[in-house]
């Protein structure tokens, strides 16, 4: 799918919200949709598209971020979710 363009002052924040469970998800996910934004950045044809995708892979990244500080605060003697 696609990625949908968010509305100046949207964050990505509810741009995740449109998937089910996004508060959920794993930092690999978030990671993956960030490594998608910057490949498609070369293929944007416009420079708006461009700065949408590099502020969507910037918002992933943090996404990432705070979801990998979730899931040790969950399991702080790490490996995978218990």
């Amino acid at each position: 799918m696609p990625p949908q363009y968010i509305a100046e002052g949207q964050s990505v924040n509810s741009f995740a919200g449109v998937y089910a469970g996004a508060a959920a998800m794993s930092a690999e996910f978030f990671r993956r949709m960030a490594q998608q934004c910057r490949e498609m950045i070369g293929r944007a044809r416009t420079e708006a598209a461009r700065a949408q995708l590099r502020i969507w892979a910037e918002e992933f990244d943090s996404r990432a971020k705070a979801a990998e500080a979730e899931e040790k605060n969950r399991n702080p003697q790490g490996g995978p979710r218990c």
